[in-house]
């Protein structure tokens, strides 16, 4: 099967996570609208390039991986990771994922984040909804953030 720009575009963000991505973290991924973003997983489900998990999430399945051929690199691991999602992020959520990775493995208030960066509390937690889509920040209890385990792997 051949597949068009979007549903490739779709199929390389779900093969870079293993273990599946949520629809919230592939709207991030991506970019495209709920329904967009519906109608090339669903194209995708019926080629039997992607399924979905117990949990909702969907994650590629071998024939996928396979169907993007040379033009799929998997995600880095490490400090290879941690830098590739660096240079990916802007503004306050780049500021942010750098302040939680310098205090990993520990836990970090999001008061003391906005403190440090000064941001408005809707701000912080505008950036930190987005760092926690993405799955590169974990709540840690109310208040509380930790940088994804996944980075230091």
């Amino acid at each position: 099967m051949t597949i068009g720009k979007g549903e490739r575009v779709v199929l390389s963000a779900i093969a870079q996570h293993h273990t599946g991505v949520s629809s919230d973290q592939l709207a991030v991924l991506t970019g495209y609208r709920r329904s967009t973003r519906n109608t090339y997983v669903q194209r995708l489900r019926e080629a039997g390039l992607v399924e979905r998990n117990g949990d909702g999430s969907v994650r590629a399945t071998a024939a996928g991986v396979e169907s993007l051929g040379d033009d799929y690199t998997p995600l880095p691991t490490g400090r290879a990771l941690r830098q590739h999602w660096d240079e990916r992020l802007t503004g306050g959520e780049r500021v942010l994922f750098r302040l939680i990775i310098e205090a990993y493995p520990d836990e970090v208030a999001a008061e003391d984040l906005g403190e440090k960066t000064e941001y408005a509390r809707s701000s912080r937690n505008t950036f930190l909804q987005r760092l926690t889509a993405l799955k590169l920040v974990r709540r840690a209890g109310r208040g509380w953030v930790r940088a994804a385990d996944e980075l230091f792997a």
